[in-house]
This record gives structure tokens, sequence and C-alpha cells, in this order.
């Protein structure tokens, strides 16, 4: 780690060059939270720079991509450790036997964010449920 020092206050600090930032990780209104680079190289590829997430969305993504079959490739990476940004790369294909073309990128990344958030607000609902049986028995003392 590369570091400098500061004059702070009248005290001398130590400043390292690749500190995380509290700025870089809490969303504003104005922030871009999700910008799409079409992929030159490949048909209906794209990349989605998603901000201020790491490894624990981005990795939910990339499971509930692999699970329709209209994607052909879903990946994703983080460019650097101390940036909270993450790539998600997504390729798309009509399904065998499909007449259909294949969907944009875009599009299956939009449904799969719709079934994400489906899926924690189920998984809330039933949590709740649960920890309410869960203080009723310990009310009832058993």
């Amino acid at each position: 780690n590369s570091f400098c020092t500061l004059l702070v206050g009248g005290r001398m600090a130590l400043v390292y060059h690749n500190d995380i930032h509290p700025d870089t990780l809490v969303d504003l209104p104005e922030d871009t939270k999700l910008v799409e680079a079409k992929d030159p190289r490949g048909p209906n590829a794209s990349d989605f720079t998603l901000s201020k997430e790491d490894h624990t969305v981005a990795n939910l993504i990339r499971m509930k991509l692999h699970t329709n079959r209209r994607v052909k490739f879903a990946g994703y990476k983080v460019p650097h450790p101390t940036k909270h940004d993450v790539i998600i790369k997504v390729q798309t294909a009509a399904a065998a036997g499909d007449k259909n073309p294949a969907p944009t990128p875009a599009d299956v990344l939009d449904a799969c964010l719709g079934e994400c958030i489906a899926d924690t607000e189920h998984f809330g609902a039933e949590f709740a449920r649960a920890f309410g049986e869960f203080e009723a028995q310990q009310a009832a003392g058993n």
C-alpha cells in the first residue's frame, strides 16, 4: 500500500491512496445506478456497470440470470477491490426451437431484477410469518 502524509488540524496523518471513501458506498438521488454498454464483439451482448454494489448482489443476479433459458452467458467481475462497482456481462440467444428472436440483454436483466425483488419480498413475508409463529410459541411457554 502506498501512502502519503497530510497535515490535518496541525497534526500529521497517514492517508492510504487506496482507502475506501464513505461517499463511494452510499447511493445518492443523483447517482446513476446501472449503465449499459453494448459489446461490439458479440451479438446480443452487453456489459452492465452496477454502481455501489459488490459480490453479494452481482452473484445473486448472475445465478438468477442462469435460470433463464434464453441467456447464453452471464458473469460478473469486480474491476478493483476498493471500487464498489461490478460489471455484469449478459449474452442472450433464442432458445432451441423458439421462433421469436433473442431478447435484448437489457430486457433479460430487467426481468431478472424483477424476479430478484419478488424473491426477496417472498422471503421477507415467510420470515415474518415464521418469526410470528416463534414469538407465539415463546409466549405460550413452549
